[in-house]
């Protein structure tokens, strides 16, 4: 597999991560939503004002989960899966002495064949101690030293 298969990978599980996610907080937001708009007036008015000022409240959040994921997609679209970095920056594939990074957006773990790649930001405490680093630097996190071995 070539560098840019192996971004473009990374790329399109982090893509199709992101997509289900937003598939899952846009119909939680349009269930609270109709759990708001079928909430009946009763007799006990205070109830029905607070259960459905919860729902709205549910909906909001989903909605502001919804805008995160797709503010993510946004990111990870703009990154050019074929460029090769020589200094690690977002949108970089970093291996390092202990384990391979991907700066792109918050996705977690993935794997590509046998590899295992964590999905960081760029504003993730362990993107800020590599960025602006070159293949044969060292970073010190969490009281560990790493050495870049290479950089995509």
């Amino acid at each position: 597999m070539n560098n840019s298969d192996l971004k473009a990978l990374l790329i399109q599980q982090c893509r199709t991560l992101l997509e289900e996610k937003a598939a899952l907080f846009k119909k939680e937001m349009e269930e609270a939503q109709s759990a708001a708009n079928l909430e009946e007036k009763s007799s006990a008015g205070d109830k029905y004002e607070t259960s459905r000022a919860m729902n709205q409240n549910n909906r909001d959040m989903h909605a502001k989960q919804l805008a995160e994921v797709l503010h993510a997609l946004s990111i990870l679209n703009s990154i050019n899966q074929d460029s090769i970095s020589e200094k690690v920056a977002a949108g970089s594939v970093v291996f390092t002495s202990q384990a391979n990074y991907f700066i792109a957006v918050n996705s977690g773990k993935v794997e590509i064949g046998d590899q295992t790649f964590f999905v960081v930001s760029p504003l993730s405490p362990i993107a800020q101690q590599m960025l602006n680093k070159v293949t044969g630097d060292k970073f010190i996190f969490n009281n560990r030293e790493t050495t870049i071995t290479s950089l995509l």
